[in-house]
C-alpha cells in the first residue's frame, strides 16, 4: 500500500502534474459469481438485492482496488511518472510535453481495463494543488496555511502526554523544517525525563 510519504516525494519531483480521481472506484469492480451470494441485502422492493459489484465497506474491497490500479499503472508507478492514494490518480513530468504522453499512456493503459476517471475531477497542470494537506507548486512542496497556523496557536504543553503531541505535530511538518531532528531533540530528551506535569519557565518561551 503506498504511503503519504513516498507519494509526496514522488509528486514533489514534477514540475507538472495531472490530478484525477476514478468515478466511484468500488463501482468499477466487479465481484466473482462465488462472491455475490454473500452480498445479499433485504429490501422491501422485490426481496433480496444482490451486489455485482464492490461497495465501500465490503471486505476487501480497498485490497481489491490496491491491486487492481497496481495492475494497470504499476509500471508508471515504478517509473515515478505516477502516484496514488486509494481512488485519487497523480500523474506527472518535467515538461508539458513529457507530462502529456505520460497521461496519455495511463489513459490508454486505463481505457484497455474499462476503467474511468471523473472529468469533473480532474485537474490539468495546475500552478499550485493541495494534497493530504500539503501544497504542491510546480516542483515543490510545502504545508499548508491551515497546518502551520494550528501549530503556531497551540498553546505550551504543561504534560507529558502534551508533550509527545506537540513533538508529533511538528515531527509532520519534518520535510518541510531543516534541521527538525535538532531543532525537536532537547524536546525528546525532556519528555523521557519528566513526569505527569510541567511548566516552561517563561525565559525558555520564545
Amino acid at each position: 500500500m503506498p504511503d503519504v510519504d513516498s507519494t509526496l516525494r514522488t509528486i514533489a519531483q514534477w514540475k507538472y502534474i495531472i490530478k484525477s480521481d476514478l468515478t466511484s472506484a468500488f463501482y468499477q469492480i466487479p465481484l466473482a459469481k462465488d462472491s455475490m451470494k454473500y452480498c445479499g441485502v433485504a429490501t422491501p422492493y422485490r426481496g433480496v438485492r444482490v451486489y455485482t459489484r464492490c461497495a465501500m465497506g465490503m471486505p476487501g474491497s480497498e485490497t481489491a482496488l490496491e491491486e487492481l490500479m497496481c495492475r494497470i499503472v504499476g509500471d508508471f508507478l515504478q517509473k515515478g511518472c505516477v502516484a496514488k492514494l486509494a481512488d485519487d490518480l497523480f500523474c506527472g513530468g518535467n515538461t508539458p510535453e513529457e507530462l502529456l504522453y505520460n497521461w496519455e499512456c495511463v489513459l490508454q493503459s486505463l481505457q484497455k481495463s474499462g476503467i474511468c476517471l471523473s472529468p469533473s475531477k480532474t485537474v490539468i497542470c495546475p500552478k499550485s494543488i493541495t494534497i493530504l494537506g500539503w501544497i504542491w507548486s510546480q516542483g515543490s512542496i510545502s504545508a499548508s496555511t491551515h497546518r502551520v497556523a494550528t501549530l503556531a496557536s497551540c498553546p505550551v504543553p504543561d504534560t507529558v502526554r502534551g508533550l509527545r503531541s506537540f513533538i508529533g505535530a511538528y515531527k509532520m511538518l519534518s520535510r518541510v523544517i531543516p534541521n527538525c531532528s535538532n531543532l525537536i531533540a532537547p524536546l525528546e530528551e525532556l519528555k523521557n525525563m519528566l513526569r505527569e506535569h510541567f511548566e516552561f519557565a517563561q525565559k525558555s518561551l520564545p
